[in-house]
């Protein structure tokens, strides 16, 4: 178990879920192989989260701070490559309300070396 998580399998061994103590919810779905990769991600989640931060940053047109505020583990690699992504609260700067029912979906892919063994392909923006 990862120190400062606690883990629910309530839905069954093909869903894990857990939350760190700083409230970022990590998703799992699929076998063994998904959950290995959960860790992975977990273990290199300040340059995953990084490159995800990058991404965004370079097509906001305002300044401000992304939160992370889940990641979710896919069962299986999606058609476009996708393997987990993460999600992302904003707060401007400017207006701290402005972006309050936004959220921002960074999908990553899993690759094996000689590639970057993480990569992000593609976001979303979405409204709660």
């Amino acid at each position: 178990m990862k120190e400062g998580a606690s883990f629910d399998r309530s839905l069954g061994e093909s869903f894990i879920r857990f939350e760190f103590e700083t409230g970022v919810e990590v998703v799992v779905k699929g076998d063994e192989s998904r959950t290995r990769l959960a860790w992975r991600i977990v273990d290199h989640l300040a340059a995953i989260s990084g490159m995800a931060v990058r991404l965004l940053e370079d097509f906001m047109r305002n300044r401000g701070v992304f939160d992370l505020s889940s990641i979710e583990v896919f069962d299986t690699t999606t058609a476009d490559g996708g393997d987990f992504s993460l999600s992302y609260s904003f707060t401007a700067d400017h207006d701290i309300h402005e972006y309050g029912y936004t959220y921002f979906e960074v999908f990553f892919g899993a690759h094996e070396p000689p590639s970057k063994p993480f990569w992000p392909h593609k976001f979303t923006v979405g409204f709660h």
